[in-house]
């Protein structure tokens, strides 16, 4: 894993009379104590944090239900999955990813579920392909792009050809009766919420966002909190950062999904932090 970020500087060199002091004070037992009461304070509040992700997950467990229910296709946690559909179209599914299809035949209609999606589109124009992703429709006739559904919106990311994207409109309408479209070419993203307004078209770096198809995840002068939340896509469970006064704090580099606790460890070590695995459903910087 690959970071760049300031030098915390070197050893601190300690006079010898300090040390033996030191050393003193742990015989006679007060150092000791004093750890002691530390790490056994930081363990109950680990073991209050597992107890409640024990009952976050509850919630999320209902969703993935129902997700299992309704997806055609999906993928697990540890690899991306390639569909190619009968119309002679193919769909790289991202890790922890499902889609649904609907497909008649006028159109060609893919519901993102969950995760991310590249699709590679075969060229129809009488039987347009669109994504559908939180009320918003993504449509092209042959072209090639992806769409991401987060927490908080959208992502479409065009590779190839010409997408156009449309939003629901607030006042009740579907994805059909847009409030507004605005037309993507190759090298140009957008995002959009669930509010039914589309942000501005933006210069894409496709090899950066498409990277997940090569299991890894490329940061640049990310918050550390955001770089978090978007590796726990990749994790089973949760990725905690104790406390909050390095959340800011910008992250540059390349995190191999295939080696990703090992990313979390040299992540955490940049920024002074260490990365404590409390169960396989969470872990703790700290």
């Amino acid at each position: 894993m690959l970071f760049r970020s300031g030098d915390p500087g070197g050893p601190v060199a300690r006079p010898a009379g300090i040390a033996l002091a030191a050393g003193v004070a742990g015989v006679a037992g007060a150092a000791p104590l004093r750890h002691r009461r530390r790490t056994g304070a930081f363990a109950g509040a680990l073991a209050l944090a597992a107890c409640l992700l024990l009952l976050a997950f509850a919630p999320q467990l209902v969703t993935d239900v129902a997700i299992g229910l309704k997806a055609d296709y999906s993928s697990g946690d540890t690899a991306v999955r390639t569909v190619t559909l009968a119309d002679g179209s193919r769909i790289t599914l991202d890790r922890n990813s499902a889609i649904a299809l609907h497909f008649t035949a006028a159109l060609r209609e893919v519901e993102l579920l969950r995760g991310e999606a590249f699709f590679e589109v075969k060229p129809n124009p009488a039987r347009p392909f669109s994504v559908l992703a939180a009320g918003g429709r993504s449509e092209a006739v042959g072209t090639a792009y992806a769409v991401r559904l987060g927490e908080t919106g959208v992502r479409v990311a065009v590779t190839q050809g010409h997408v156009a994207v449309s939003a629901a409109d607030p006042a009740g309408g579907a994805a059909g009766n847009p409030a507004e479209t605005r037309a993507l070419t190759a090298g140009e993203g957008l995002r959009y919420g669930d509010g039914g307004r589309l942000g501005a078209a933006f210069p894409l770096d496709g090899a950066r966002t498409l990277a997940w198809r090569n299991s890894k995840v490329v940061f640049a002068n990310r918050p550390l909190a955001e770089a978090l939340h978007d590796l726990e896509r990749y994790h089973p469970g949760r990725i905690v950062l104790w406390g909050g006064g390095r959340r800011g704090q910008p992250v540059s580099g390349v995190v191999d999904l295939d080696r990703l606790d090992e990313g979390l460890a040299a992540l955490a070590a940049t920024y002074g932090l260490s990365a404590v695995t409390v169960t396989p459903f969470l872990t703790v910087l700290r």
